[in-house]
């Protein structure tokens, strides 16, 4: 199927360009073919500095048309990201910033001249027209540019990423089995690091599907080419067994492969990308920075000079001042897109959400094990109103108060199942695969799936237990109403918030956020006053009080009564 068949099915038909590089020719005079005059054969030749800067009409007017063209290209480019609300912030200093794309067949025009396997495969797998974020982002990575993105969630990020690191990865074996550099062929070329396990898993499994899909549409380039996922003891089991080799794209946890490099069990210098999805939760304090930052140092210390290891950024909520912080190269040399709003941070990512999930906040009461109750009876009420459609997402604080609002809900609710890092790796991904298929209805979960989980057909998020930042408010609801265009709403998608007044100084943060993203948010919510920045970072860690924690604070009280009079019994004997 040609280039010119693919625009006409995928929408992005362009004008033709056959006469496009073609020589016109003049026409010919046969009294001045073979003749020349008497002038032209006694002219004294002219220095070279004599006629350098000298310009005949027909040049000027020539280059006077060329800048009147480019100027009117780049207008077009200017208009198309206006229209779609891509923002590049550092564009006035790129000369050479890439067009957004059109249609994905632009993929199979110069300068990129992608082999139409790849718009075939994305088409096969559903992926007709880019999204926003994918429109600027696969250009910039396929030249080679570094990337900063920040776009709202269920945007399309993993293809914005995935789809040029394969491409560089395809070409970057065939230069190597070129050049018969067959040890360095074995060894990771792209790094993609995640924060979660389930993450991780989601993107390896679209990776593979890519990969699959572009054999099936016979892009030779793309057999052989391995995606390995180092997320569990399992799979670096595997890689001790062929001590890391056989990986091209390896997709990891930060934990896992630092641990790994550690041991010397993997090889990361000749690593020549490395994309950091949901970047702001890797370079939080006490979370993955020290090892984010020890693996980053080991990608790439095997290239050529000037040629370093690329970072790549992506997430919903990113700090900008977050970026020349974890970048060792100036932040100018990334491009920093941001699509949906014209800066960085929660209220930029939340923006689109609004417009696809109805946002309604519930007030419980006091808070405490009252508060807990009350949360109960909400919901109980919400579901008698049939406001809450299935399939719905629940989220909580704690791994303790998981397993208690899932006991407490599963007898309203049937299909209800409860998830955290507590239960095993199985469990997860049992729970993970029943929620997808529709056997789970109702999923308790902490912040593990508030990040990057695509789960197509959530219709409801209830925040059980209150964000304890603008930014975990962004990413759980985020979750419902994923699939819908933008710009469409759906009635069925709805995000639930219960607060109490123990989490007034939290309040406000959030409140901001959801309206400035068009939310319908009492006014006396705004007029609150601000909380400290100190007093908030300790909000965000503080524990919650519940039942479930005080029996057990009163079964150690008692165990450790009994172990004083234990004591105290030997010694007397």
């Amino acid at each position: 199927m040609d280039n010119a068949v693919l625009r006409a099915l995928m929408g992005g038909v362009q004008g033709s360009s056959q006469n496009v590089g073609k020589r016109i020719k003049g026409p010919n005079s046969e009294a001045g073919a073979g003749a020349k005059s008497k002038d032209a054969r006694t002219a004294v030749p002219q220095p070279e500095f004599a006629t350098k800067g000298t310009r005949t009409a027909r040049e000027k007017a020539g280059s006077k048309g060329a800048s009147d063209e480019s100027l009117a290209h780049r207008e077009r480019s200017n208009a198309l990201r206006n229209q779609l609300k891509i923002k590049v912030e550092n564009a006035s200093r790129l000369t050479d910033l890439p067009d957004p794309l059109e249609s994905f067949v632009d993929l199979c025009d110069a300068p990129y001249n992608l082999n139409v396997a790849v718009p075939n495969a994305l088409a096969a797998i559903h992926a007709l027209q880019p999204t926003p974020v994918q429109r600027q982002v696969i250009p910039c990575m396929l030249l080679d540019k570094q990337v900063v993105a920040v776009a709202p969630t269920g945007s399309g990020k993993t293809f914005a990423f995935l789809v040029p690191l394969v491409v560089h990865v395809m070409r970057l074996r065939h230069t190597l089995k070129e050049k018969s550099k067959l040890k360095r062929l074995e060894l990771p070329k792209a790094v993609i690091l995640a924060p979660t396990i389930e993450l991780a898993q989601q993107i390896c499994r679209v990776c593979d599907l890519f990969l699959e899909q572009l054999v099936i549409e016979r892009e030779a380039l793309a057999r052989g080419v391995k995606c390995r996922l180092l997320v569990t003891r399992a799979h670096a089991a595997g890689l001790h067994s062929n001590e890391g080799k056989g990986v091209d794209i390896l997709i990891a946890t930060p934990l896992r492969l630092s641990s790994e490099l550690v041991k010397g069990f993997i090889r990361l210098e000749y690593v020549q990308h490395v994309v950091l999805d949901e970047a702001d939760k890797m370079f939080e304090v006490g979370q993955f920075y020290e090892q984010v930052q020890g693996i980053l140092q080991a990608c790439g210390t095997g290239l050529k000079r000037g040629k370093g290891c690329q970072k790549h950024l992506f997430s919903a909520t990113l700090s900008q001042t977050l970026v020349p912080n974890v970048l060792d190269t100036k932040a100018e040399s990334h491009v920093k897109i941001v699509v949906g709003a014209a800066s960085y941070g929660g209220t930029a990512a939340v923006q689109e959400v609004a417009e696809r999930v109805e946002q309604e906040f519930v007030f419980v009461g006091n808070g405490g094990i009252a508060g807990d109750r009350a949360k109960v009876l909400a919901v109980r009420n919400l579901l008698r109103e049939n406001r809450i459609m299935a399939p719905a997402l629940v989220f909580v604080q704690t791994q303790d108060r998981a397993q208690w609002v899932h006991k407490a809900l599963s007898e309203d609710i049937s299909g209800c199942a409860a998830m955290h890092a507590g239960l095993s790796h199985s469990h997860r991904q049992r729970v993970v695969d029943d929620f997808r298929s529709g056997v789970v209805w109702a999923l308790v979960t902490t912040d593990l799936l508030c990040r990057g989980m695509d789960f197509r057909g959530v219709n409801t998020v209830i925040n059980f237990d209150f964000p304890t930042s603008a930014v975990t408010y962004v990413h759980r609801i985020g979750r419902a109403g994923r699939g819908i265009a933008a710009g469409e709403t759906s009635e069925q998608s709805r995000a639930f918030t219960m607060f109490s007044q123990e989490d007034q100084p939290l309040l406000k943060a959030v409140a901001v956020v959801a309206a400035a993203s068009g939310a319908n948010v009492p006014a006396w919510m705004l007029e609150l006053a601000s909380t400290d920045r100190r007093q908030l970072r300790k909000l965000e860690r503080r524990p919650v009080v519940t039942k479930v924690s005080r029996e057990r604070a009163k079964l150690a009280k008692r165990a450790e009564r009994k172990g004083r009079l234990a004591r105290g019994i030997s010694k007397k004997r």
